[in-house]
């Protein structure tokens, strides 16, 4: 994995983030107006656009928006910004498997450089089982994604290493599921770390 923070200038906070070949630019704008129509008196709205690296997003690209802005709206502080938005733009470089972890990992690292306020930093990870040997691979890529029988996307509070959500794809038994949480729960501290290296990196720089 590599992550980079303030890779562009006209945002408020950027990063990308790369898991394997699967690759992310996430960029953060805000607190800013909002629109009346979605005005909140108590808190900050949140407004997450998912770009693919071709053409125009579909439901895949909907149901990650849903996604991603279910754990911002977990993670970010937004009762100290009410009245305004926070608009959180993620667009695919490129896609080998696991984009929904990566892409909600470079929105944290993006959220992380922004300086948001944050309940706790969030970590991603993905994962699937062989339909044959019924064995766990952690960040799948594409190719092992779709020979898998089923595949699942955690995604934890970094603080205090709870799971906030789960995506899944395929039939998972009880068994199943709780051993791919354990090796998905192990593997969210790597992603720890990372964000803790690109932004001492990136302190360094300034």
């Amino acid at each position: 994995m590599s992550c980079e923070q303030r890779i562009l200038s006209q945002p408020d906070g950027s990063a990308t983030l790369s898991q394997g070949q699967t690759s992310v630019m996430s960029a953060v704008y805000g607190p800013a107006e909002v629109r009346v129509a979605r005005e909140r008196a108590d808190r900050a709205t949140v407004e997450v656009v998912f770009k693919p690296k071709v053409g125009v997003g579909g439901c895949a690209a909907r149901g990650m928006e849903e996604v991603i802005r279910g754990v911002c709206e977990s993670a970010i502080v937004t009762s100290l910004h009410p009245r305004t938005s926070l608009r959180v733009v993620v667009q695919e470089m490129h896609n080998d498997g696991s984009l929904l972890s990566c892409s909600v990992n470079a929105v944290c690292a993006a959220l992380l450089d922004a300086c948001v306020p944050l309940n706790f930093p969030v970590t991603a990870v993905a994962c699937s089982i062989d339909h044959l040997t019924g064995l766990v691979t952690v960040d799948p890529d594409m190719k092992t994604q779709l020979g898998s029988a089923s595949s699942a996307t955690f995604v934890f509070d970094a603080k205090a290493d709870n799971l906030l959500t789960v995506s899944t794809a395929g039939r998972l038994t009880d068994e199943q599921f709780q051993t791919c949480l354990a090796a998905c729960q192990q593997a969210s501290k790597s992603v720890y770390t990372l964000y803790r290296q690109s932004y001492v990196k990136r302190a360094a720089v300034l």
